[in-house]
């Protein structure tokens, strides 16, 4: 799954903002879930005096197992995030870096 997005053309001035939607195909499989199809992706990205945020929302479709009669059914499901990208990174546990040529990635 790739989301890299080139952000450059936001860097000056600061407070500019793009919307961005993107497809991922994403294929998972747990004990009692499985998302095996596209993952739909819509975001807004604002730039920062120092790099980027980029707020959205992730939604697709997961197929169901009930532990106690083995009955499968398909669920949407839907999980917003915020995640900010540094040009000057530090480390911090909650940052990411931009990386060269002015992308960011917000793969998993």
């Amino acid at each position: 799954m790739t989301l890299r997005f080139q952000v450059s053309d936001l860097f000056n001035p600061a407070g500019q903002t793009r919307l961005e939607k993107a497809s991922v195909p994403m294929a998972i499989e747990m004990t009692d879930a499985r998302v095996d199809g596209d993952v739909a992706v819509e975001l807004v990205l604002n730039s920062l005096s120092d790099g980027i945020i980029a707020t959205g929302v992730a939604e697709t479709e997961a197929v169901l197992t009930c532990n106690r009669c083995l009955t499968q059914w398909t669920q949407p499901h839907s999980t917003r995030f915020e995640q900010v990208f540094r040009m000057r990174f530090e480390d911090e546990d909650d940052e990411l870096p931009v990386e060269a040529g002015g992308w960011i990635d917000l793969e998993p």
